[in-house]
């Protein structure tokens, strides 16, 4: 059996979303945005921002709702990735992972 896994750690882009599958079991779409900072000369740095929508299922999902803009989150799981053209026609991909492990990272002692 092969497997990709993935470990992410990214703030909340947007409040998350509670959905229900057609068995209707609960999951959430929780958007993440990670940066990446890149030397690109002498004290010059460059940051890349990578999204990843996470799928959330079970009671993690509804607890997702708790979540808000900007927190900070670690995650762990299965990635997909598919490509796709926008409407320039510009290739992309979208980058979904399947969460099996989920931490809340921010706490309101560090504000």
């Amino acid at each position: 059996m092969n497997v990709q896994r993935i470990e992410v750690v990214g703030r909340t882009v947007v409040k998350p979303e509670l959905l229900q599958s057609k068995n209707k079991k609960p999951y959430a779409k929780v958007r993440i945005a990670v940066n990446k900072k890149k030397d690109i000369g002498k004290k010059k740095q460059s940051e890349k921002t990578t999204y990843y929508d996470l799928l959330v299922f079970g009671k993690r999902a509804e607890k997702s709702q708790n979540l808000e803009k900007g927190m900070l989150l670690r995650s762990m799981g299965d990635i997909d990735i598919t490509p796709y053209l926008t409407k320039k026609g510009e290739p992309k991909a979208s980058q979904t992972i399947f969460v099996k492990e989920f931490q809340v990272l921010s706490t309101d002692i560090f504000k």
